[in-house]
């Protein structure tokens, strides 16, 4: 039997150890920041990556901020803080401004349309709460399987070159810590989307091992992490 204090012990190091784990795997975006500013363009490139990240992380502050964990709080305002500056450092980079508005009108809806419903439209915290948390969990949900988009191109080429070591290592280590920080707080909505984060990161990185990858991904394969993982 592990005693309360033990097991305050625990969730403090647990959640240290995920949070700067997950703190790292959205600054990974950085590589490709680099490369869009060595190049002077983002050719080849999606922005959606980043304003996916702004709107996940986003979402979960707001979640956070609901359930009263200053943990969920604080990792989801650097992600989205991250977020944004790799959303300017691309917008300044393209030079197809324009096409870059239809990339982010609909998660900008999506974003404003469930804060304005948390904010003025539910009737209180506690009938928002799950609501905010089942758009959440579905997000993350998506973001996390965004990898195996690739899972054709990975099977006809035989190869596992357009699949992002990195992202998919992040997605089981960081999605498992969280999983488990979940269980703790006996919250489902942050059980189930890291649950199936992890399982879909060990399914991704078992691809390794059956093919082989043998040069480094190109540049329009490279993907930034799905989001926030809380």
């Amino acid at each position: 039997m592990v005693s309360p204090g033990t097991m305050a012990t625990l969730r403090t190091v647990l959640l240290a150890v995920a949070s700067v784990c997950t703190i790292l795997s959205f600054l990974s975006g950085f590589s490709i920041c680099l490369k869009i500013k060595q190049k002077g363009s983002t050719i080849g490139l999606s922005m959606f990556p980043f304003v996916s990240l702004c709107v996940s992380c986003t979402l979960w502050l707001r979640y956070g901020l609901l359930l009263g964990d200053p943990t969920i709080v604080y990792v989801n305002a650097v992600g989205a803080s991250i977020g944004v500056l790799f959303s300017i450092i691309f917008y300044v980079n393209t030079p197809h401004k324009r096409s870059l508005y239809r990339t982010m009108v609909g998660p900008a809806l999506l974003l404003y349309s469930v804060l304005l419903y948390v904010k003025y439209l539910a009737e209180d915290e506690d009938a928002a709460r799950p609501h905010l948390g089942m758009v959440c969990t579905l997000w993350t949900v998506v973001n996390y399987g965004s990898p195996l988009a690739t899972l054709a191109e990975v099977v006809r080429s035989r190869s596992t070159e357009s699949l992002a070591f990195p992202l998919c290592a992040a997605n089981l280590v960081v999605g498992t810590e969280w999983f488990i920080y979940g269980l703790m707080l006996q919250d489902t909505f942050i059980q189930v989307p890291n649950l199936l984060g992890a399982l879909l990161g060990l399914g991704q990185l078992s691809l390794f091992l059956v093919y082989p990858s043998s040069s480094k991904a190109p540049l329009s394969s490279t993907k930034v992490p799905p989001g926030a993982y809380v």
